[in-house]
């Protein structure tokens, strides 16, 4: 009965329409000498029963709002570690930079130095450059008949003219020849005297 009471002066249950109303009806009943007590009782009913509906309806928002506040603090939560990976990845991003700035600066050194050694060893390289590989002749440039013919024809006119001639020195000369020829067709080393 004391809930009852406490429920019936709740700022909730007061500010309630249909409660003003029954408190009013309950008044104007109760201010009738000749009141029926079954009416009295009855409105005294309607007031709680309103007053159920009323603490009933503050329950369930009650129970939506703590709904709410949990998704709100789940959400917050989910933001916060969004956060921290975040600042997780902007901390390796930083890093990742760093290693990136020393290793263009290595690269620009190494660079640097072969260029300086290539110009060094760019005296030794030939000066002409491979353009295309070589392809092979369509005819022999070697035996040539016709130069084997010319040279042979020199070669006996040079002969002709030497064995004609009055000195005995081509004599010499071809004998000389024949002997090395022969030393060496015997393994002997030309010009050696046994």
């Amino acid at each position: 009965m004391q809930r009852l009471g406490d429920l019936l002066n709740a700022p909730e249950v007061v500010s309630s329409p249909s409660v003003q109303k029954a408190r009013e009806m309950y008044a104007a009943a109760k201010a009738k000498p000749a009141a029926l007590a079954a009416e009295a009782a009855n409105l005294l009913l309607q007031v709680e029963e309103e007053a159920q509906r009323v603490v009933h309806a503050a329950d369930q928002e009650a129970a939506t709002w703590r709904a709410r506040e949990d998704m709100l603090r789940n959400e917050v939560a989910s933001v916060r570690s969004e956060m921290v990976r975040r600042r997780i990845d902007e901390l390796r991003l930083d890093e990742l930079r760093r290693d990136a700035v020393s290793d263009e600066t290595a690269l620009t050194d190494a660079l640097a130095k072969l260029k300086a050694q290539f110009g060094r060893t760019k005296a030794i390289q030939p000066d002409a450059d491979l353009v295309a590989r070589a392809e092979a002749p369509r005819k022999a440039a070697f035996p040539n008949l016709a130069l084997a013919a010319m040279g042979t024809l020199m070669l006996a006119g040079l002969a002709g003219f030497l064995a004609s001639s009055p000195s005995g020195s081509f004599q010499r000369l071809i004998a000389a020849i024949r002997r090395l020829w022969a030393e060496a067709c015997n393994g002997m080393t030309p010009g050696a005297r046994t």
